[in-house]
């Protein structure tokens, strides 16, 4: 089988959108271990939290938590739809793991942008601050945003050997 790093990241192996996993032997069922890994390393981060920061650590075990534990839950729920083969939603459900983590890490930290000290509304106070950042984002979506639709179509398109097969 034909592995090419452009059909590999496209999710594309002999021409079937699902198909990252399938190759010869059991190595689907191999799909599933780097989750796993980053999913105690993850848990495990957290406890070190604990002697390290100890705010953040109080923030993700209190007011984050419930944040926290989708993102575990859409984890576990990713590698079981790994297991079952059932990739497109795997993705999806990876994502929201993803997400959830930051969106728990932001409201673990809630004040402040930098702890102990930098609260939100001080790192907002600024009115050049607010003016730059949105002058910044502003380009910066102006890049982006072009390139990551041309990349997603180029990497959507049949390869020759889709085209041959």
């Amino acid at each position: 089988m034909d592995l090419t790093l452009e059909r590999v990241i496209s999710g594309r192996v002999a021409g079937r959108p699902d198909a990252w996993c399938h190759v010869p032997g059991d190595w689907a069922a191999g799909c599933t271990v780097p989750g796993e890994v980053t999913g105690a390393v993850g848990l495990a981060g957290i406890l070190v939290l604990r002697a390290d920061a100890p705010l953040l650590y109080t923030g993700l075990t209190g007011r984050g938590l419930p944040v926290v534990l989708l993102s575990v839950a859409a984890g576990v729920a990713a590698i079981v739809l790994l297991a079952l083969r059932r990739y497109a939603l795997a993705r999806v459900v990876s994502a929201v793991a993803v997400v959830a983590i930051l969106v728990g890490w932001a409201v673990g930290q809630y004040p402040y942008v930098l702890l102990p000290g930098l609260t939100i509304e001080q790192a907002a106070q600024g009115r050049p601050t607010l003016t730059a950042l949105l002058v910044a984002l502003t380009v910066g979506a102006v890049v982006l945003i072009p390139a990551l639709v041309y990349l997603y179509t180029l990497f959507q398109r049949p390869t020759s050997a889709d085209r041959a097969g």
